[in-house]
């Protein structure tokens, strides 16, 4: 039988960027040895050896590496980041924090918002309303194209390139999903059959059919959009 590939979560972030970590060292001729192990509560850090800053690719990039395959761990380390540019450690909760004030200063109220973290995987985030606010926040901001550009395209990339093909959403809709149990979210842009940019947020939760159909009812919905006139 042909072989399929899956795309999983490591169980153990820590200790995979550990070993990856490793890997790449010794593949460039640096010795690592002792092994790599996470610490215990309590326990007192060993001095390093030697201390470097690792820059990282632009956030432009950055985004996008998140947005399109909707990897929750780069969207914990961006959240973790914003935090240490804050000059707050670098902790979640210092992250959350200039993210409320950033969508306070747009208008969005902390009532619309409930953050838990960067991925989206708590159940109390955001309402439709507030997702829409958002999103329009996003399309004026200067940096708009960025983001534009870092989001899935209907049938062409990301978590939506199976989806909305041979519609008229198809290299039209640029849009973020959003997968619990129970649970399946789209937001996003598109151009309508006037040529307008439209703005739409579906938040489907506590259904019983099977996820398949949200998915489906989602995708006619954003369909009849799109020919709106």
């Amino acid at each position: 039988p042909d072989s399929v590939p899956l795309y999983l979560s490591t169980p153990h972030p820590t200790l995979y960027l550990l070993e990856y970590l490793s890997e790449r060292l010794q593949g460039e001729g640096i010795v690592v040895s002792g092994g790599v192990r996470r610490a215990t509560p309590g326990e007192s850090p060993v001095a390093p050896g030697w201390s470097t800053d690792l820059g990282s690719e632009p956030l432009s990039e950055v985004i996008a590496d998140m947005l399109k395959p909707s990897d929750n761990q780069v969207a914990e380390t961006v959240l973790r980041t914003v935090g240490r540019e804050a000059g707050d450690g670098g902790s979640a909760e210092s992250g959350i924090e200039v993210v409320e004030e950033t969508l306070a200063a747009w208008g969005i109220e902390p009532g619309a918002v409930s953050l838990a973290d960067g991925s989206g995987l708590s159940r109390y985030e955001v309402t439709p309303n507030a997702m829409v606010r958002l999103l329009r926040a996003m399309w004026r901001h200067p940096e708009f194209p960025i983001f534009e550009a870092a989001m899935p395209v209907a049938g062409v990339d990301g978590t939506l390139r199976r989806r909305l093909l041979g519609t008229p959403g198809e290299s039209n809709v640029r849009a973020k999903t959003g997968s619990l149990s129970s649970v399946r979210a789209l937001s996003g842009y598109l151009r309508d059959g006037a040529g307008e940019t439209l703005i739409f947020s579906l938040i489907l939760n506590g259904y019983d059919a099977p996820g398949d159909v949200a998915v489906a009812l989602e995708d006619l919905l954003v369909e009849q959009l799109a020919l709106y006139r």
